[in-house]
């Protein structure tokens, strides 16, 4: 993560691998709360503009946010362990190491070869950060077009989209063990289950 973004080497990422970040398996100390009404998921949530600010705070930034995150809970590369920011940070790790807005990098690499039907947007902050972990908007037709690049092994008619190695490793790759301990595993008992890639499989 720090070869890309130096600026994480005094949070809790430091050590981590884009992998780490990619199989949710960052060992970060932050509550994945949706009812919680203080703490650092309020704080990241402001951060972005998703809850206003108090009377007296200071506007904040998303990538300001990652700086306050420098507590482990654990290991890097042990359990699965779902943290929003992770993906925001893959999205800035994604433009430091082509120099290209991640926006203008998923219509060029996804939406316009796989045929979207429509026009995506994407939550940002206030300067123009992109908010990755569930700031995406398309419709259900195109988000069935990118679960049918899965099922064509990433073709979309005669062009391919996503590599076919990326999908195997999508598949065969993620750790059960990671996900037997981690956040999710009591939601889906008896299920045997990974997480890789950001893809839940």
């Amino acid at each position: 993560v720090t070869l890309y973004v130096p600026e994480m080497c005094d949070t809790a990422w430091n050590k981590a691998t884009v992998q780490n970040v990619l199989d949710m398996r960052v060992g970060i100390k932050f509550a994945e709360d949706y009812e919680a009404t203080a703490g650092p998921i309020i704080e990241y949530r402001k951060s972005t503009g998703w809850n206003p600010q108090g009377p007296d705070e200071a506007p904040s930034d998303l990538r300001s946010f990652f700086s306050q995150l420098t507590e482990a809970d654990g290991a890097h590369e042990g359990r699965f362990h779902y943290v929003s920011p992770n993906t925001d940070l893959a999205a800035w790790i994604i433009e430091r190491a082509t120099g290209t807005r991640y926006a203008d990098l998923m219509s060029e690499y996804l939406w316009q070869p796989m045929g979207a039907g429509s026009p995506a947007y994407i939550t940002v902050d206030r300067f123009g950060a992109p908010r990755a972990a569930g700031g995406m908007c398309v419709t259900l037709r195109d988000l069935a077009r990118v679960g049918q690049l899965f099922v064509d092994g990433g073709m979309a008619g005669t062009t391919q989209v996503i590599a076919p190695e990326w999908i195997e490793d999508t598949l065969t790759a993620g750790d059960p063990q990671a996900w037997k301990t981690g956040d999710f595993a009591d939601y889906f008992p008896g299920s045997e289950m990974h997480y890789r890639n950001k893809w839940y499989v």
